[in-house]
């Protein structure tokens, strides 16, 4: 994101993640200024997209975004040291291995939570091996929503 301002702010998500995952119940920001403007809060309002902040000053009250953050930052410091070039052209990549990277407190990687299937790896797309079914193709599609939402609510009990 080039600038953090509200009406770009607005933009990314409602091209970015609202049209492409779908738009969620809350959002949960920090106290930034961008998310604290009033076309950006009535936005959010007339979507019946519920805003919760973080406490001001205490980044602790968010503590999955912190962490995730700061595992990614790392990982763009480390990869910026190793290759001496711009962070940005990595971060497509690094958040692809973040997502796909099994994380204890979730009990799960983020894409199977999002997907629920497992990711397609470097190898399965140069064998060109895809997982075209879902797990248990016998299971009804209302069966495999609510495991689905089953495994979403179990890991977010694992992060509080």
């Amino acid at each position: 994101m080039k600038n953090q301002t509200h009406e770009n702010v607005i933009k990314i998500l409602t091209n970015e993640i609202f049209l492409k995952y779908g738009f969620p119940n809350v959002i949960i920001t920090d106290n930034s200024r961008n998310f604290k403007n009033n076309s950006f809060q009535t936005y959010l309002e007339k979507l019946n997209i519920k805003v919760v902040k973080g406490t001001l000053f205490y980044s602790q009250s968010n503590k999955i975004c912190e962490r995730s953050l700061r595992t990614i930052q790392s990982s763009i410091h480390k990869l910026v040291k190793m290759t001496e070039q711009e962070w940005d052209t990595y971060l497509p990549f690094i958040a692809y291995n973040y997502n796909t990277s099994y994380i204890e407190s979730l009990q799960s990687r983020p894409f199977e939570l999002m997907y629920y299937r497992k990711p397609p790896s470097c190898l399965d797309i140069f064998l060109k091996k895809f997982y075209t079914t879902l797990p248990e193709t016998n299971s009804t599609h209302y069966e495999i929503i609510e495991k689905a939402n089953m495994a979403r609510q179990i890991a977010s009990e694992n992060q509080n």
